[in-house]
């Protein structure tokens, strides 16, 4: 607590620490001076932003809510610190104002997790004209719309943001998300929702996103081993490191969920290319010590139809659930057939209204008009078989008739 004490101004901060530990003597004494510095500050600078107000000095008046923007901001009041964020919105001139003030209104929303907020600001932000620096402005976009679809538990549109920040990011948004936390939030969230072909394309073959995994070699190694089939070493080095990824502000509440994710990811795809597995020696592949919990694991991902196989339990086997091609050309063939019985008679339905001339062609437009409807037609008013089906087979005001003589 004293390193909290010797570097922060938010004093809400401390006062919710000292919920779990008292305050000494000397904290309490930082945190009575510290308050009173930070009414100070806000006073002066509310003071100034009267001045500026008073003499119309817009650039004065930008500067000096921005100001208090900040102030608020590090003295943990968000709320505050956004009010004054959005009042700049009147005083900016350029697209760099404009920019910095939805960077500026983003941090706020990040320390008090409204992501739905994010997302507007990062629109505003890609839709501002003339934007300086806009690879790197680009690039804090992409970071901060993966942060959104993870907070979504939308992984796959997450990795797909996070495959997309340009290594340029650097450190210069480290006080939101650092080149590490793209690497790991990127990989883990590939990892638990792309195949491999798309991990080979998108991933290994990713030359701008293989510069971030340069700066974490553990989430390189469990992509590259995963990728090679080693899943049982790549899920160790995930339970190996599951307690710092546990202390990650964005990860933590979604570990469990990759993980287990990509847990299945592995069952499945280890299995994949055998018609048959033994169970025993699968679940030493997975470092499982009792068989029977391997075996629930499996049946949960049957269930889910992840894998279309069954359990042997008495001889510990899992085979692939055979398929009867017979049977399957029949039903195939079958309802080749309905649908081109059904086909025909929307056909034969339409060339019978034609015939009868009561379909109403307007010369003006490429509609058919029918019982009041109006109907579109590539080819002027020759209905395909196709366009037949497609209107009427979802109309349930339509009946088949018989317009014979």
């Amino acid at each position: 607590m004293d390193t909290v004490v010797k570097t922060t101004k938010n004093t809400n901060f401390l006062v919710q620490l000292s919920g779990l530990q008292p305050l000494t003597e000397s904290q309490q004494s930082w945190l009575e001076k510290t308050v009173k510095e930070n009414r100070l500050t806000v006073e002066k600078l509310e003071t100034e932003l009267k001045v500026a107000k008073t003499n119309l000095i817009k650039e004065t008046i930008r500067i000096v809510l921005k100001k208090l923007g900040d102030q608020y901001f590090l003295m943990g009041d968000y709320l505050n610190a956004l009010k004054n964020y959005q009042r700049l919105k009147d005083f900016n001139t350029t697209s760099k104002h404009v920019i910095d003030m939805c960077f500026d209104s983003i941090k706020t929303a990040i320390e008090t997790k409204n992501f739905s907020q994010i997302s507007s600001l990062v629109v505003k932000i890609e839709s501002t004209p003339e934007i300086p620096s806009k690879q790197l402005v680009l690039a804090k976009a992409n970071a901060l719309k993966g942060l959104v679809h993870l907070n979504l538990s939308s992984y796959k549109q997450a990795a797909r943001h996070f495959l997309d920040v340009n290594f340029c990011l650097g450190s210069e948004y480290n006080d939101v998300i650092s080149p590490n936390d793209i690497a790991i939030l990127g990989g883990l969230t590939a990892l638990s929702t792309f195949d491999r072909k798309e991990l080979k394309q998108k991933v290994f073959k990713n030359q701008n996103f293989k510069q971030f995994l340069e700066l974490e070699p553990d989430i390189k190694e469990i992509l590259y081993l995963f990728q090679d089939s080693k899943y049982c070493e790549s899920l160790d080095i995930l339970e190996r490191k599951k307690n710092d990824y546990y202390l990650d502000i964005f990860l933590a509440e979604h570990f469990d969920a990759l993980l287990s994710n990509i847990r299945k990811k592995a069952i499945c795809q280890y299995f994949e290319p055998f018609s048959s597995v033994d169970l025993r020696k699968m679940a030493k592949s997975f470092n499982v010590d009792n068989v029977k919990t391997l075996e629930n694991e499996i049946a949960q991902l049957i269930m889910d139809n992840l894998i279309n196989a069954r359990i042997d339990s008495h001889n510990k086997v899992l085979r692939i659930k055979e398929t009867n091609l017979r049977t399957a050309t029949f039903e195939k063939s079958i309802k080749f057939s309905e649908e081109y019985k059904s086909n025909s008679k929307f056909l034969i339905f339409f060339l019978n209204l034609q015939s009868k001339d009561l379909i109403v062609k307007d010369e003006r437009s490429p509609h058919i008009h029918y019982g009041g409807m109006s109907l579109s037609s590539n080819y002027g008013g020759n209905f395909s078989m196709g366009e037949a089906r497609n209107y009427f087979g979802g109309n349930s005001n339509i009946t088949m008739m018989d317009t014979t003589d």
